[in-house]
């Protein structure tokens, strides 16, 4: 599993643009390929066309720009005096869970307020085999045990059945973001989402 490629670099250097990958073959280049100090670097979106060629050959999977990344394209100018510049990807490996509702609706559920559906209010029921009916004020224990509070009052603790009307799905996320590094000066790091500058 190869984490997910957001941007890819092109630097300008003595007056020549050189990309991270090959627009024709998708082929990736190293950033010490081309020894020395670059005028310009620039982190730009994958076109359709550039995803393509470089999952056909790099393998990697790669997001197309689709016109709705809110950071546009990010340009910077790097100071050629005598500055050592480097380029490189730092992943990430998020791993997060959210429910499914029949009706369609995937949502995210922090322990705050009822589990239902944010779209339906479809939520999870517990039934009881005693009284042969669901459940609205089940007894939860703090070992995970859910009883029947009728059934608890009547001085015969029954365990409840869980209806599971929501599905819980496990879910990772893989990414790799671009970083541009100046040791001493400064270093940006570029998600899809976010843009973060440091100072060193």
């Amino acid at each position: 599993m190869r984490p997910v490629l957001y941007q890819y670099w092109l630097k300008i250097q003595s007056g020549k643009e050189i990309p991270q990958f090959d627009p024709e073959t998708g082929k990736e280049r190293g950033w010490l390929e081309d020894p020395g100090i670059p005028e310009k670097v620039y982190l730009l979106p994958f076109s359709p066309y550039m995803a393509q060629k470089v999952q056909e050959t790099e393998q990697t999977p790669v997001v197309a720009d689709d016109g709705t990344s809110e950071i546009g394209i990010p340009e910077w100018e790097i100071d050629p005096n005598g500055h050592e510049i480097k380029v490189f990807r730092r992943g990430y490996y998020t791993c997060f869970d959210y429910y499914v509702c029949p009706c369609g609706t995937a949502f995210q559920w922090f322990g705050q307020g009822p589990l239902q559906c944010p779209n339906c209010g479809t939520k999870n029921e517990w039934y009881c085999d005693v009284c042969d009916r669901t459940v609205d004020d089940p007894i939860f224990l703090k070992n995970g045990e859910v009883r029947c509070p009728v059934c608890e009052v009547n001085g015969a603790p029954r365990g409840l059945l869980k209806i599971e009307r929501l599905m819980l799905v496990e879910d990772h996320d893989l990414r790799a973001n671009q970083v541009i590094h100046v040791p001493g000066k400064f270093e940006i790091e570029v998600g899809p989402e976010y843009v973060r500058v440091k100072v060193l």
